[in-house]
């Protein structure tokens, strides 16, 4: 009677206790800490709180139009004094404007309607909104038009480099007039932007830092009448 040869089987059980123990381990749930199974949020489905956005909202935009101090600057507009005009005001206003600009012959105000119309002749209108009815303003005098112009020819009056979501709706307006040709101003107080039309072209950008300076021209041109009413 030959000897039977346990090797081969202790092997077999070897292997199958094995295999038992690591698919066990794979099914295996997580550790519990304090009573929750924590599970990962994926990033792509944490939840997000939305941002609403104000009423007029100042956004960023390209800033490679801007003059640093070691770009090379433009030549000064042909009759213009040197230094007059910044750099960066010259780039955005370009040339022809501001020949009108800075040697008008005279200088108008008028309030104006803060919706466009170009339906309405285009002498009861600055730019496309239509003058006011009786709402002529003073003419700007010497000392007020330099103010004005070394506002307007200063980079720290705009506010260059940023875009903001406003309606344009300007109170007020100035007429430029240099011989045939005219530069016309508008300004919206409510979201302290400026424009600048010539020839059916308009230039628009932010005046905040000279907000309290055009609040006074702004007085100075339709002052309040102190004339007190009599009544019967």
């Amino acid at each position: 009677m030959s000897n039977f040869n346990l090797l081969p089987l202790i092997k077999n059980l070897v292997i199958v206790a094995s295999t038992i123990l690591v698919v066990n381990a794979c099914n295996a749930q997580p550790p519990e800490e304090d009573g929750i199974n924590k599970v990962p949020i994926a990033k792509d489905t944490a939840s997000k709180t939305e941002k609403v956005a104000p009423q007029y909202k100042i956004t960023p935009r390209p800033l490679n139009n801007e003059l640093s101090e070691n770009q090379m600057r433009p030549p000064p507009c042909s009759g213009i004094a040197t230094g007059l005009v910044s750099p960066r005001v010259q780039e955005f206003l370009t040339c022809d404007l501001i020949k009108i600009l800075a040697k008008p012959d005279n200088v108008q105000s008028f309030k104006v309607k803060p919706v466009a119309d170009i339906s309405v002749p285009e002498k009861e209108r600055l730019g496309n909104y239509p003058i006011e009815p009786n709402g002529k303003g003073l003419d700007l005098n010497a000392e007020q038009l330099k103010s004005l112009q070394k506002l307007i020819f200063s980079e720290k009056s705009h506010v260059f480099g940023f875009e903001k979501r406003c309606n344009f709706r300007p109170e007020i307006g100035l007429h430029f007039v240099k011989g045939n040709e005219s530069v016309e101003m508008l300004f919206s107080f409510a979201c302290d932007l400026w424009s600048f039309v010539h020839k059916d072209k308009q230039k628009l950008e932010d005046f905040d830092p000279v907000h309290n300076d055009l609040v006074k021209l702004y007085n100075s041109l339709f002052p309040v009448s102190n004339t007190p009413t009599t009544q019967d």
